[in-house]
């Protein structure tokens, strides 16, 4: 099976581009989600980062987002150290998902991939950009978020002009139609160069 990543800075329009390559039927692995999804339902990940935070890291099942997002977006080590804790959880929980798939194409949807240096683990990357400010301007409406939290989010993300370089494939988010007729040709590209016909 072709794993290809999906990737970029929060905003970007990841998951829009995901949902125009689902609707070619190829399987979509959304890690952010499903990292938030772990926290909250696999009991041995939940116990690690109470151990790790402290009994105000979690209320009742559910993780305390904003006490987290605290605690790590202002200290690199304890972000780190978090990321050390879910991520393999989740890498295991793709591994389960792969196995049930058919396709012989799929999506891994993550926003810190080259951050990560996880590049290597797929066969090609997409990274998806957009302008800073409609950028801002999404996250605001769909999240509510400040632009002094938005701003911090960002930059804790590697800048466009660091990713850009590792990229194999790159769509720029910036009108739906222009959007999707880019979908269209990084999908005949990936067809073309894995011989996926």
């Amino acid at each position: 099976m072709i794993q290809i990543g999906i990737t970029g800075g929060i905003g970007s329009g990841k998951t829009t581009v995901c949902q125009l390559f689902s609707l070619r039927g190829v399987p979509v692995y959304y890690a952010d989600q499903q990292a938030k999804k772990l926290m909250e339902s696999y009991q041995p990940l939940r116990e690690s980062i109470i151990k790790l935070f402290g009994k105000e890291s979690y209320i009742g099942t559910t993780p305390n987002r904003s006490f987290l997002a605290d605690k790590v977006f202002s200290d690199i080590d304890a972000l780190l150290r978090l990321n050390g804790l879910v991520h393999p959880c989740v890498s295991a929980d793709y591994q389960q998902w792969l196995q049930k798939q058919t396709s012989s194409l799929c999506l891994y949807e993550a926003a810190i991939i080259f951050e990560n240096h996880r590049q290597k683990d797929f066969d090609a990357v997409v990274l998806v950009v957009a302008p800073k400010d409609e950028r801002i301007a999404r996250v605001k409406e769909r999240d509510g978020w400040s632009e002094e939290k938005i701003l911090s989010r960002m930059n804790h993300q590697w800048p466009e002009q660091k990713t850009r370089p590792l990229a194999d494939y790159i769509i720029e988010n910036k009108t739906p139609n222009d959007t999707r007729d880019q979908v269209a040709s990084v999908y005949q590209s990936i067809i073309a160069r894995f011989d996926l016909h």
